[in-house]
């Protein structure tokens, strides 16, 4: 049986599902509750009376896509295969999700936080702690398998390192839309060579 119950978490659902896909395209920071009700197929006031705001909607479907990219802490998991090798497996769909999938989203959140326009999270520092309580315990646990050192502040400050070393550099050159001549080189190299740097 069909009830009211069922009807709202449908519209519910194709609101969230409208906004998402547009912050995958690019749109985040020039959404208006018209475009996302529009392209749902409910009335303007459904937007406020499901989710209170539009930057509530917007923080909540944009959460939805980080867990979605954070799945990758999932590859950490597989003890069939060697820790070097999960942790390659990481860096690469880590980077490739958050960067290829959802790159219009990597610049919205990194977006200057004194600028005018609204950021879907409220700073960097929110990215960083949803991130590190997402999993980045398990890239400590795989590198304290890996090195045998189970030493807690050494292995947080390389947990750390080998973290940023790969990720921040494609964060900025995507965020910085650097011309053609400056691309970094395939994800795989370049997570190949820093962890062989580090671990090998």
């Amino acid at each position: 049986m069909y009830t009211q119950d069922n009807e709202d978490k449908t519209a519910q659902e194709k609101i969230l599902r409208v906004t998402i896909e547009l912050i995958d395209e690019g749109k985040g920071s020039t959404l208006t509750v018209r475009q996302i009700a529009t392209l749902a197929g409910v009335n303007v006031g459904a937007i406020n009376y499901y989710f209170g705001s539009k930057d509530e909607l917007i923080n909540i479907a944009s959460r939805r896509i980080l867990q979605r990219v954070n799945e990758s802490f999932l590859l950490l998991d597989d003890t069939s295969l060697p820790p070097l090798v999960r942790l390659e497996n990481f860096f690469i769909d880590f980077i490739g999700k958050m960067l290829h999938c959802h790159k219009s989203f990597v610049h919205q959140v990194f977006k200057n936080e004194n600028g005018s326009n609204k950021r879907v999270f409220s700073g960097k520092r929110e990215i960083a702690s949803y991130i590190m309580e997402s999993g980045f315990d398990k890239i400590k646990a795989t590198i304290i398998e890996l090195t045998g050192d189970s030493d807690d502040s050494r292995t947080q400050m390389l947990s750390l390192q080998v973290f940023s070393a790969i990720i921040m550099p494609n964060i900025m050159m995507s965020h910085a839309q650097m011309s053609t001549e400056k691309k970094l080189p395939p994800i795989e190299e370049q997570v190949s060579s820093i962890l062989n740097r580090m671990f090998r």
